[in-house]
């Protein structure tokens, strides 16, 4: 590869591109990709990639990977490169042999993502060993069937701080609960609560309840939590079980009416002043319920509103109404609608009002960004020039202002 240019690259940067071009949790068995076909391309990018541990220690074994003796020799070979650095696995098929296999590594595990198929007698305690890296776990799949013994590998893990449990309860895993700061659940009320009343120092929690008959008489006070996120309960009844004196961030989906009254009277009696808040999946009336109960809001996001008379009653309160998110700096929303000469009119006088400020007690806003679903249809892009065309003076004097198609996800 003579005068190849990309070879004189200096090599701190070469291996920052490798770095970017190697996804986390590589499947080792795909040669498409990953840093076998980097390294296949020529003996400097070989001599780079061989030397560079951290583009081996992210591992994916996916369903292929059978832990047959050819895949375990492979698997040897490939973490032989990785040394003494953290690992991240990944591993969608748990079998007895290979955790067995991979317990030799287990003072290295920094993440460690598996699904649990059926028995917890594939990671046993005493054959695991000690693992003082690991400060991520995420488990998947459903609960072991009856009978099984209570998964206890990971019970002493002192740098463990961040968990994902899907479908596993309390009764099914014995962990190090009160050192969590971060967690991230689905599960039913019951189970939800038995957890949290074992996680007493948690900052971040991303909550997906399943609906459910049961019901509890645990409450729990989270001293610490500032980042908090609701999902898939419309109804809300596990916030009747919460309070959260500290949250700053909040994200809410699929919420109904009978919803958002108890997340206003969680709001109550937390005494919460959040600064930031992402509502998806709710009716715009229950939008604007909802942030009118919120006047301490900084920053806002609305996915999605569905058509442009809802999108003009929201930018009329915040023209009108100087009650409505007084403290509002920074505002994103996807819209499904079209932008019509009326929704311009009403978006252009909301910015305007909005970022000189004349009103005592009402923030500047900073930036305004909306997304449109259906900005591709050439009448919906002329509309979208016209409405730049309205905010431009607004634009030439600092406000950050963007109209932009949604991106795909």
């Amino acid at each position: 590869m003579a005068n190849c240019p990309v070879l004189d690259l200096p090599v701190e940067i070469t291996t920052e591109i490798f770095s970017n071009y190697v996804e986390k949790f590589h499947d080792i068995l795909r040669t498409d990709t990953g840093p076998l076909i980097l390294a296949s391309v020529c003996t400097t990018w070989r001599e780079i990639c061989l030397s560079t541990v951290s583009l081996w220690a992210s591992v994916l074994l996916s369903y292929k990977f059978n832990a047959g003796k050819a895949h375990l020799r492979f698997l040897e070979s490939w973490l032989s490169r990785v040394e003494s650095y953290p690992l991240d696995l990944s591993i969608w098929k748990a079998e007895a042999t290979l955790i067995t296999f991979l317990s030799r590594y287990s003072f290295q595990w920094r993440t460690l993502t598996f699904r649990l198929q059926s028995s917890n007698a594939i990671f046993p305690k005493d054959k695991i060993g000690k693992i003082p890296s690991l400060t991520k776990l995420e488990i998947f799949g459903s609960s072991p069937a009856a009978g099984s013994a209570k998964l206890t590998a990971f019970s002493e893990a002192p740098s463990l701080r961040e968990l994902l449990l899907s479908h596993t309860s309390l009764d099914d895993i014995s962990l190090p609960w009160i050192q969590l700061t971060r967690l991230s659940m689905d599960g039913n009320l019951v189970d939800c609560m038995k957890i949290l009343d074992e996680t007493p120092n948690l900052e971040i929690l991303h909550l997906k309840v399943i609906p459910s008959l049961e019901q509890t008489s645990r409450y729990v006070t989270l001293v610490r939590l500032h980042s908090f996120a609701f999902h898939f309960e419309s109804d809300g009844a596990l916030l009747d079980h919460l309070t959260l004196p500290v949250v700053k961030t909040i994200e809410f989906s699929d919420l109904g009416s009978r919803g958002v009254s108890r997340l206003l009277a969680l709001g109550a009696r937390s005494a919460w002043s959040p600064r930031s808040i992402h509502l998806m999946r709710m009716s715009t009336e229950i939008f604007v319920r909802s942030l009118h109960s919120f006047p301490s809001l900084e920053q806002v996001r609305i996915d999605s509103i569905p058509n442009s008379d809802k999108l003009i009653l929201l930018a009329r309160l915040l023209t009108n109404d100087a009650d409505f998110l007084p403290a509002l700096r920074s505002m994103t929303i996807t819209f499904g609608g079209l932008t019509t000469e009326a929704l311009s009119a009403a978006l252009a006088e909301m910015l305007a009002t909005r970022w000189h400020g004349n009103r005592e007690g009402v923030a500047r806003l900073k930036s305004f960004y909306l997304y449109s679903s259906r900005g591709r249809r050439l009448e919906e892009l002329r509309a979208r020039e016209e409405l730049n065309a309205r905010v431009h003076p607004l634009l030439e004097e600092g406000l950050d202002v963007v109209f932009a198609n949604k991106a795909k996800a």
